[in-house]
């Protein structure tokens, strides 16, 4: 029998990728099946900052959603308003976990202009989604104008016992709450 290690790429130095400022090898790092290396990666890229941005956005269009997760994660961490429209289109992913991520990203990065498509996500069919989606809109301020938007968000927040006030204006969001597969 040969052993498994034979046949295993060695993990790579993220320490020695970021010093090199190997933006590169550091998005490839991103899919590495391995959390800590993933999670360093991505680390290493927000130190780097601004000028992995470009990179990173185009990290988001290829089809590894490891990859995928983690260019979301730095780039939040970076918060470059140059990666917003590329977090906006992410948030409509097919991957729940893809559009979960996005939502928290645009929370993270702060920027107002993230409000429209929060509250579009607040209407996603996945309980995860609209929970990063009303986490996030409170992190940028965000106050519903309506009762129906107030509904979404508790809905979101998954604060039940709150629709019941708000009567009618709480039946689309509890409705809503039915496309979920949970």
């Amino acid at each position: 029998m040969i052993p498994v290690l034979l046949f295993r790429s060695p993990l790579p130095d993220i320490a020695v990728l970021e010093e090199r400022q190997d933006i590169p090898g550091l998005i490839r790092a991103l899919a590495v099946r391995e959390p800590g290396i993933q999670t360093a990666a991505a680390a290493a890229l927000a130190r780097i900052g601004p000028a992995a941005t470009e990179p990173l956005k185009d990290a988001l269009k290829t089809k590894n959603r490891t990859l995928r997760l983690g260019a979301i994660s730095a780039l939040a961490d970076i918060r470059d308003a140059r990666a917003f429209d590329s977090l906006v289109a992410t948030t409509r992913d097919p991957s729940n976990e893809i559009r979960w991520q996005a939502c928290i990203a645009l929370g993270e990065m702060g920027d107002g202009r993230a409000v429209p498509p929060l509250l579009e996500t607040l209407r996603d069919k996945d309980k995860y989604v609209r929970y990063a989606s009303a986490l996030s809109l409170e992190k940028t301020g965000y106050h519903p104008a309506t009762d129906e938007e107030r509904a979404y968000v508790l809905a979101g927040m998954q604060y039940w016992g709150n629709l019941t006030g708000l009567n009618a204006a709480a039946v689309p969001a509890t409705i809503n709450l039915l496309a979920d597969s949970d």
